[in-house]
């Protein structure tokens, strides 16, 4: 598989109505490959329609297509496709619309199971906050809990210790009146 020329990260096809660049690096997983981090260069000059039936920068093409590097056969599974940990970032990055856009990067990144990915990472993250967050406020909860109990049998013994007394005081009175 053709991945780019020896001095870009893309070639140039040419077609009846004109040329476009090609940047199969930027897609390796789709072709069965590991995907890496995408080299990004301003291909929109190789952008074009062809005029009166030639070709623009011919010269640049054949060249480019003459240095060309060829990749192996791609992975055996294209359902386990990989990707590098700078891509993931990358992604995840791009994802966030933390970094800038540039001429081949679009606004919107459509790699769905990376996007996934990351949503489900970003709810495991407020999952753990919330989680944390529960147990502070149980442990908060089971201190209050805990002092309550501790006045309950407080408030408990003083009762005892009145129900005693007003026994003892009802106790003297009826010696007093018998």
């Amino acid at each position: 598989m053709v991945i780019r020329s020896g001095k870009a990260p893309y070639l140039i096809f040419a077609g009846l109505r004109g040329t476009r660049p090609y940047a199969p690096s930027c897609v390796l997983r789709q072709l069965g490959g590991k995907q890496e981090l995408p080299q990004i260069e301003d291909m929109t000059r190789f952008v074009t329609d062809h005029e009166n039936g030639e070709v623009a920068f011919t010269k640049k093409m054949l060249q480019l297509w003459k240095t060309r590097r060829v990749l192996g056969e791609p992975v055996p599974s294209r359902f386990h496709p990989e990707s590098s940990k700078d891509y993931n970032e990358w992604l995840k990055k791009s994802l966030a619309r933390t970094i800038e856009p540039g001429p081949n990067v679009p606004h919107i990144i459509a790699d769905v199971g990376d996007k996934h990915q990351i949503r489900l990472h970003q709810l495991q993250e407020k999952f753990d906050r919330n989680e944390l967050e529960h147990q502070r406020r149980h442990s908060e909860d089971a201190k209050v809990i805990a002092q309550l109990k501790q006045e309950l049998q407080r408030a408990k013994q003083c009762m005892l210790e009145l129900d005693d007394s007003i026994e003892q005081h009802i106790q003297s009175v009826e010696r007093f009146r018998h």
